[in-house]
């Protein structure tokens, strides 16, 4: 009975689509283009990613560069927004792994001197994700 209500609960709340948007996000980023992360399911990104990849959420002070990072406690992280400030230092291209919304999401250090140039949503019929891709004014 517990394997069958297991079975039934991963086909009724499926992963959201982690392995799609990390596809459409390694045909576009290099290796210093850093990954904003704005998602619940924090770490789950990185399992998908090709490496080198730079994934940010924005209290750790530094980046996700592996996979289990953000979920084993490999990073240092805080309540200070400092990750994307750091993440943005230096970029010229950046992209944001959100849940989807109507809008793009609100990235106050994105806001003044960053043009979005490229989203695309990746909806399961659960969690849809939303990936936007930014470059510097």
């Amino acid at each position: 009975g517990l394997g069958i209500g297991a079975a039934r609960v991963v086909a009724w709340n499926p992963k959201p689509p982690y392995g799609e948007a990390a596809a459409y996000i390694d045909a576009r980023a290099g290796p210093t283009d850093p990954l904003l992360e704005l998602v619940l399911d924090f770490g789950s990104i990185e399992t998908e990613l090709t490496p080198p990849f730079r994934v940010y959420r924005e209290t750790c002070v530094e980046p996700a560069t592996r996979p289990g990072q953000i979920v084993t406690g490999g990073l240092r992280c805080g309540i200070a927004r400092v990750g994307f400030t750091r993440a943005l230092r230096g970029a010229s291209r950046a992209f944001v792994l959100a849940h989807h919304s109507d809008g793009p999401p609100t990235v106050p250090e994105l806001e003044r001197r960053w043009r979005l140039v490229g989203s695309r949503t990746f909806d399961n019929h659960f969690i849809p994700l939303r990936v936007l891709e930014y470059v510097r004014r």
